[in-house]
């Protein structure tokens, strides 16, 4: 690697680090929390629900004589697909879970704690 690049390739790998060990502790919590299970369990829920609500919307959109179960039952013949999660989405959430359902989590408060957001654009919503 040349060299002008070794600093940044180096925080870069420390990131990269950081990263890794929250997301090993946020699946860890999640298999050993009922309480962050159950809420990982009721959020992948919602977002299905979400997920097919927008595509009723869309699809109702553009055919306005589709009947709401029918576009319903257009989304849903799509299978997992139709509520399918992207790597870095899941990845985001586990990496989360342990600061709303930990109380002692240093994610929570202190110099530790902060807000994080996950924001990409996309086309359906």
């Amino acid at each position: 690697m040349p060299e002008h690049l070794r600093a940044t390739a180096d925080d870069v790998i420390v990131d990269a680090r950081r990263v890794h060990t929250r997301l090993a502790d946020g699946l860890e919590h999640v298999a050993s929390d009922g309480q962050a299970l159950a809420c990982f369990q009721f959020m992948n829920a919602v977002m299905r629900d979400q997920r097919i609500a927008t595509q009723v919307a869309a699809l109702r959109g553009a055919d306005p004589s589709l009947s709401i179960e029918q576009a319903r039952g257009e989304g849903l013949a799509r299978g997992e697909a139709a509520a399918s999660w992207y790597p870095f989405q899941l990845a985001f959430i586990i990496m989360q879970l342990p600061a709303p359902t930990d109380p002692a989590s240093p994610a929570r408060s202190g110099p530790l704690s902060k807000v994080e957001l996950l924001f990409f654009p996309t086309v359906s919503g």
